[in-house]
C-alpha cells in the first residue's frame, strides 16, 4: 500500500484473485485445477451480476483486508466464498508474485502522477469533490489497484477496480521510460477520481453530501446510487478536461454504452453543486433519470 495525499493505492493478493477469478469466469478462461472449483463458483455467483452490484461490493470489501480473517469476513455471505478460500493458498504460492508485480507497476505509475502533479492534483481533487458537494474525509480512501480488472457486466458503469493492464495505464508498456505528458496524467488522475469518489461512498457515505443524500431520496437507493455514479464519472472528467483540454475520459467512454442518454443530458444541464442547490439538480436529474428508466412493473 502506498499513500499520497488523499488516497491510498493498495495492491494485495485478496482483491487480485478476487478479480481474476471474476474476469476468467466471465470469459470461460481456463485455469490450474486448485483454481477451476473457484471459477465455477465465480460463474454461477455472477451470472445475474450486470451491473457489477456484487462484484463491486465484494471488492471494496476485500480491497480494506490485510490477513486471511478480514478476507473470509468479506466473502463470508457469498455463494463463492469457500471455493475462495481453497483457492487463495495455491493462487499466492503459484501466481502471485507475478501478478503482483505486474500490479505494482499500476500503483508506481499513478503514485508517479499524484506525485508530479503534486498541488495540482489536490486541487483537482477537491474541485470534483466540491462539484458534487462531498466532503472528503480527513483520513485517506482506498484505491484498489490489480493487474487486469474484470470484464465489466453488461450494465456496470465502471471497472471495480484500477488496472494496470487497462485503458487507464493504455501507454504505459509502450512509454514505460518516458515521464507522462499532460495528457496521460490527466487520463490516470481521471480514473483515481472515479475510484476515489466511489470509495468515499463506501467508506464514508456520511460524507457523500446532500446531492448524494437527495438523489437516493428521490430514486431509492439502488438507482440513487447508480445516479450519483454515473454524475461523478461525468462530473471529473469534466473537471479534469478542464485542466487538460484535449483529455478524453476512459470511464465516460465506457459508461456510454449504457448510459449514452442521460450523460447528454448531464453534459447540457450539469454546471457543479455551487451552480444550482443539490435538491434542485437531484429533483430535475431524478425526473430525467425516471423517463430513461420506466419502473418495471
Amino acid at each position: 500500500m502506498v499513500t499520497d495525499g488523499r488516497v491510498s493505492l493498495r495492491a494485495s493478493a485478496y482483491v487480485e484473485l478476487h478479480t481474476w477469478l471474476a474476469g476468467a469466469a466471465r470469459t470461460d478462461e481456463a485455469l490450474e485445477p486448485a483454481l477451476e472449483p473457484a471459477r465455477r463458483a465465480y460463474a454461477r455467483s455472477l451470472r445475474d451480476d450486470d451491473a457489477d452490484a456484487l462484484l463491486e461490493r465484494t471488492t471494496r470489501a476485500l480491497s480494506v483486508c490485510s490477513d486471511d480473517r478480514c478476507s473470509s469476513s468479506a466473502l463470508a455471505a457469498e455463494g463463492f466464498a469457500s471455493a475462495y478460500e481453497r483457492a487463495l493458498p495455491a493462487f499466492v504460492a503459484r501466481t502471485w508474485l507475478g501478478r503482483a508485480t505486474t500490479a505494482w507497476i499500476g500503483l508506481e505509475a499513478a503514485r508517479a502522477v499524484l506525485g508530479e502533479l503534486g498541488p495540482v492534483a489536490d486541487a483537482l481533487v477537491m474541485r470534483a469533490a466540491s462539484d458534487l458537494a462531498v466532503a472528503w474525509p480527513e483520513r485517506p480512501v482506498t484505491i484498489a489497484v490489480v493487474s487486469e480488472a474484470p470484464p465489466v457486466g453488461t450494465a456496470a458503469l465502471a471497472p471495480v477496480a484500477l488496472a494496470t493492464r487497462g485503458r487507464c495505464f493504455a501507454r504505459e508498456a509502450s512509454a514505460s521510460r518516458r515521464p507522462y505528458e499532460r495528457v496521460d496524467q490527466a487520463r490516470v488522475l481521471d480514473c483515481l477520481l472515479v475510484h476515489a469518489l466511489s470509495a468515499v461512498r463506501a467508506e464514508a457515505p456520511a460524507h457523500t453530501g446532500a446531492l448524494f443524500a437527495a438523489l437516493t431520496r428521490e430514486l431509492g437507493a439502488r438507482d440513487g446510487e447508480r445516479a450519483w455514479a454515473l454524475l461523478a464519472i461525468h462530473a471529473v472528467a469534466a473537471v479534469v478536461t478542464g485542466w487538460e483540454p484535449k483529455h478524453r475520459s476512459v470511464y465516460r467512454r465506457s459508461a456510454e454504452a449504457v448510459e449514452l442518454p442521460m450523460l447528454g443530458w448531464l453534459a447540457k444541464e450539469w454546471r457543479g453543486a455551487g451552480a444550482e442547490a443539490p435538491e434542485t439538480f437531484a429533483a430535475r436529474y431524478a425526473a430525467r433519470w425516471r423517463e430513461e428508466h420506466p419502473a418495471k412493473k
